[in-house]
């Protein structure tokens, strides 16, 4: 499992010289399946890639929460959980505070404090609706409240 608790994300750039060019192939070539480390660094490599490819269709939601979670900002989403159609109406959850983003299992996974429940959750980042997402004006203190 790979987190990123409170800390930022930093887009790759993809405007490179030539000796960083060099370098990152010879990563990928030096790193082959079958040798050490090998496996763990073409899926990290492969991970990178998806992350910040523009193709990525959930790299802003992703940014912006990330953003949240460095600035302490309640967020608010429109959420469709895993159990409905995405065609189903969404659920509208307000005043979040944002807690950790994560990338395990194969997706990026974005833990809050839900105040009125006073319990934490769980979105499953490609399940926010794009172009739902927004910073609430109102901050907290990062790093007060801790899961269990």
């Amino acid at each position: 499992m790979v987190s990123t608790r409170r800390c930022r994300l930093r887009p790759l750039a993809f405007d490179i010289n030539e000796d960083e060019a060099r370098a990152f192939v010879a990563i990928q070539e030096g790193f082959a399946p079958r040798t050490p480390y090998g496996e763990a660094v073409q899926h990290l490599l492969k991970r990178w890639e998806w992350l910040f490819s523009e193709k990525s269709q959930h790299s802003d939601t992703i940014l912006l929460l990330d953003q949240a979670l460095e600035e302490g900002a309640y967020v608010s989403f429109a959420y469709t959980p895993l159990t409905q159609s995405w065609d189903a109406a969404p659920l509208l959850h307000e005043h979040t505070e944002p807690y950790e983003l994560e990338f395990r299992d194969g997706h990026w996974y974005f833990t809050a404090y839900v105040r009125d429940l006073n319990t934490f959750f769980d979105y499953r980042v490609d399940r926010i609706r794009p172009g739902s997402l927004r910073k609430d004006n109102d901050r907290f203190y990062p790093g007060v409240r801790h899961a269990r």
